[in-house]
């Protein structure tokens, strides 16, 4: 119960903190979330780790995102929630997306998670708890036609400021 409060908490405060509508007239939207970076692992009483931001890089699908990470040693499990705005006939329509990932490096400089492998990708969450930074490495895995929209070349992005226009 604790756990699907605090995922209906994030994904609140994602939707409703981490968006401004701007220029109401023309539709347009702008994620508004600054980065943020809590090391609470050493915390003996609720120890976490967690990032909040947008997705930054050469190589995203969607520039207006907004996302939270919550990692729990306990459970050794970070759970993200992220909201992508995709634009529909010049109107903007947020897509919510919630993903698992386990963690399988912890130490005192970094927190490394993995989302449950598929067919064609493989996701890392990498938390630098020293340059307190954020970044997701996707590698393409799989080769058969399935696969094929998906590039040959890992994808690299970082958790940072939003994109502004």
């Amino acid at each position: 119960m604790k756990r699907f409060l605090l995922s209906v908490a994030l994904v609140v405060a994602s939707v409703f903190g981490g968006y401004n509508l701007r220029e109401a007239s023309i539709n347009k939207v702008q994620a508004v979330q600054s980065f943020g970076f809590n090391d609470r692992l050493d915390d003996d009483r609720v120890p976490y780790l967690s990032a909040y931001g947008s997705w930054r890089g050469a190589d995203l699908a969607n520039k207006i995102n907004t996302v939270r990470i919550l990692c729990d040693p306990s459970t050794k499990s970070c759970d993200t929630t992220q909201v992508d705005v995709h634009y529909v006939n010049d109107r903007p329509m947020m897509m919510l997306d919630t993903s698992s990932f386990a963690i399988t490096r912890l130490d005192k400089e970094l927190l490394q998670a993995e989302a449950t492998p598929n067919d064609c990708i493989r996701q890392v969450i990498l938390f630098d708890r020293v340059a307190k930074q954020v970044s997701l490495v996707r590698t393409k895995v799989g080769k058969d036609d399935l696969c094929s929209m998906i590039q040959n070349e890992p994808v690299i992005i970082s958790l940072g400021d939003p994109w502004l226009e």
